[in-house]
């Protein structure tokens, strides 16, 4: 008789007792922890809107050129109107990353405001119907400067990679198609790479002078 018990005997027990369960541990949970108040609990609902959030957030946390990476958690008090992010990095967490997302979370937050007091109280109409355009349009600008100034390393770096083979593809792909034949895909792709290569024209000031300055017209064109 064997002493040990088979691999695939493990397996297939395990898949016998959890198969209709997709993950064995949400069926050992007792019901109490899936009523939590005041709280998050694991709902794909939930998830689908909160995750997207954070990796935008754990994006525009880096800033170096190579190497450094950030995770970023949410917890939620409902009851409290309270919102907490916790901030991990593969090196020390610095108070200029804090105090980089307290800035932005609070302006993402007015402009949140602005947003609310736009739609007003009809929740019964889509919200992209009834926002205007230019909803804050100056508040938007200065969210996105903020970021940019701060990852300016990082997105150099990308430009540098990318953007001198994306511009040769393009030429070669004007080269096989006349202008006026270029059309959906490929007409989207040389209008994202020319009104790219306006922008880098504009933010390679902030790599040739660090200190430099752009104006308000400048950041708006990027």
């Amino acid at each position: 008789m064997a002493t040990k018990i088979d691999g695939h005997h493990r397996v297939a027990l395990m898949n016998y007792a959890f198969g209709d369960k997709q993950d064995g541990s949400p069926g050992c949970l007792g019901p109490s922890l899936h009523t939590l108040k005041g709280s998050i609990v694991d709902n794909s609902e939930t998830n689908v809107h909160t995750f997207p959030v954070l990796d935008a957030l754990a994006h525009i946390s880096v800033s170096g050129k190579a190497g450094q990476e950030v995770a970023i958690g949410l917890q939620l008090n409902s009851r409290r109107q309270e919102s907490r992010l916790t901030v991990a990095e593969n090196t020390n967490v610095t108070d200029g990353l804090v105090d980089h997302l307290t800035l932005e979370w609070r302006k993402l937050r007015s402009l949140s405001a602005q947003y609310q007091r736009n739609r007003g109280r009809r929740w019964d109409k889509p919200r992209s119907s009834e926002m205007p355009k230019m909803v804050d349009h100056s508040l938007k600008i200065e969210i996105f400067r903020d970021i940019y100034r701060y990852c300016v390393e990082k997105q150099m770096k990308r430009i540098d990679k990318w953007s001198d083979g994306l511009g040769r593809f393009v030429k070669a792909l004007l080269k096989w198609r006349l202008p006026l034949d270029v059309q959906g895909f490929e007409l989207s792709l040389y209008n994202a790479v020319f009104a790219l290569s306006m922008a880098v024209r504009v933010v390679s000031k902030l790599r040739d002078n660090p200190k430099g300055q752009l104006t308000e017209s400048e950041w708006e064109l990027v």
